[in-house]
């Protein structure tokens, strides 16, 4: 084992894997916009750089729809769904999931008799057993990737004690026959250890990262700046796909504190949860300071990180930090997030973490951090210069990608010892 990761590690002839993909959700896709849709792609790529990579996303698996498309219009109508009772859309909110998982399961079945994998890298997804169940079936190597308590986080969708203490329970067993198991960030290993109950010393940190060769600082935004409006705005920008946890709706009423400074701009772009109802709720409270945008392909996203003053994270789980702040601090924007000692390490000092955070959940608060950093314009600037540099000398690909070959390497080793 000790010698097949020196010679990674020593850049020499490397050990050339087929490597097995999984990413079950049938809601991940290869190219959505988000978070996630970032970290496929980056970990996908940087694999395949010297190795063979077979992809099971399920998303793409049974060919559900994912186009991208741009909303500048919003509808007052309330879909038909919103008249459901949730305890009825839970039930079939579970019900799909066992479908779904059955359809990805056979899909995948399908790619490993085609290519043999060597190894299997698992995205974790709730619900979802496919990973599980093919690695033992096939005698395969299997890494986790794991967020830890974005578990638990998930899990509060589902009302029914039964399917909570199941989905718990198959959680529990797709982490404890892992080989090896990634968590997001050095604060998480020890958390997965204890929240999982894992004994082995198999759980290696792979920090988020990015790639800096798609960042584009240089694109002309006068047109997406005119299109929308923006000159002369103070900016404030969040893009991602929207998640219960992430409460966007924090954002509706930061700047409905903020309405009567008419030089300020929030910029939302994307969709997902409650969709429906947060537009709603702008047309409702007629919140002219608001430009909801809604999914856009990658190159506008881009055009909104150049564009904007101030990123902001309204909440996010407090044990590891988004792959979009990272975007924004390659984009030299200072952001404005929930005071969380996760992104403490980011920042020159403990005054300028608490200058930059706010009390989660408190609008008050942050409206008032929105306020007081629109007038520190120099000051904005030197953090997010530091921001910047700090994201280029930890979170690239080039960095972060090598945990996850130590850890696939982990994984074949261990299972070969058994």
């Amino acid at each position: 084992g000790v010698q097949l990761i020196r010679i990674i590690d020593d850049g020499l002839n490397k050990l050339l894997m087929k490597i097995l993909y999984i990413a079950s959700d049938t809601n991940l896709s290869y190219n959505q916009v988000g978070g996630a849709g970032t970290h496929m792609r980056a970990t996908i790529q940087y694999l395949e750089k010297d190795h063979q990579v077979i992809q099971a996303i399920g998303g793409d698996l049974i060919a559900r729809n994912h186009g991208i498309q741009e909303k500048n219009t919003i509808s007052r109508q309330k879909t038909w769904k919103s008249h459901i009772p949730n305890f009825i859309k839970y039930l079939f909110q579970d019900f799909r999931i066992i479908q779904r998982d059955r359809d990805v399961l056979v899909k995948t079945e399908e790619l490993i008799k085609e290519y043999r994998p060597d190894v299997i890298y698992e995205r974790s997804c709730y619900g979802y057993s496919t990973g599980y169940k093919l690695a033992g079936k096939y005698n395969i190597p299997r890494c986790m990737e794991t967020d830890v308590l974005m578990f638990e986080l998930k899990r509060g969708a589902t009302s029914f004690l039964f399917n909570r203490l199941f989905y718990f329970y198959l959680e529990k067993i797709k982490f404890s026959t892992a080989d090896a198991i990634t968590v997001q960030c050095e604060f998480s290993i020890e958390l997965c250890r204890k929240y999982w109950k894992i004994k082995h010393d198999r759980v290696f940190n792979k920090d988020l990262g990015i790639d800096l060769n798609k960042i584009s600082l240089d694109s002309d935004i006068s047109s997406f700046e005119d299109r929308y409006e923006l000159k002369d705005k103070f900016v404030i920008a969040f893009v991602g796909l929207f998640q219960k946890y992430q409460k966007v709706h924090l954002l509706l009423e930061a700047a409905e504190h903020l309405k009567d400074v008419p030089e300020i701009c929030f910029v939302i772009a994307g969709a997902g949860w409650k969709y429906e109802e947060l537009t709603s709720e702008i047309n409702k409270k007629n919140l002219k300071n608001i430009l909801f945008i809604g999914k856009l392909p990658p190159e506008k996203v881009y055009q909104i990180y150049r564009r904007m003053d101030l990123g902001i994270i309204p909440d996010c789980a407090y044990h590891m930090y988004p792959v979009k702040y990272l975007e924004y601090c390659s984009y030299k924007k200072a952001t404005l997030v929930p005071r969380y000692q996760v992104f403490n390490r980011f920042f020159p000092s403990e005054d300028d973490f608490n200058n930059f955070s706010f009390v989660p959940g408190n609008v008050n608060n942050m409206a008032e951090k929105i306020l007081k950093l629109k007038g520190q314009n120099l000051y904005r600037t030197t953090i997010a210069e530091h921001l910047c540099e700090y994201v280029k000398t930890n979170h690239t690909w080039d960095i972060c990608g090598k945990h996850v070959e130590q850890a696939l390497i982990e994984s074949i080793n261990f299972k070969k010892s058994k």
